[in-house]
């Protein structure tokens, strides 16, 4: 049986695997923030969680993209995922 972490890593992987070149990277930041509860402490404050993950500025600005453009498409393919 898989564990939760493998589940996860696979469903973040077929996702970013989708996504457009260049996106994936930025995708891949917010999705780990997710998953390691990065969005907790910061209240689900998006900038925030992901500065606080560590990652540097310019990283952070360059991941709202995918935010804006991908949140509904990534939606749906997680729900197809997970069999919803």
């Amino acid at each position: 049986m898989l564990t939760a972490v493998e589940i996860a890593a696979h469903a973040s992987g077929a996702v970013l695997q989708t996504v457009p070149m260049g996106t994936n990277r930025a995708l891949a930041h917010i999705l780990w923030a997710m998953i390691s509860g990065g969005f907790l402490p910061s209240r689900a404050a998006f900038f925030t969680a992901l500065n606080a993950k560590g990652f540097a500025m310019q990283e952070v600005r360059r991941s709202g993209a995918p935010m804006r453009m991908g949140c509904q498409r990534t939606a749906r393919q997680l729900a197809a995922l997970c069999g919803e």
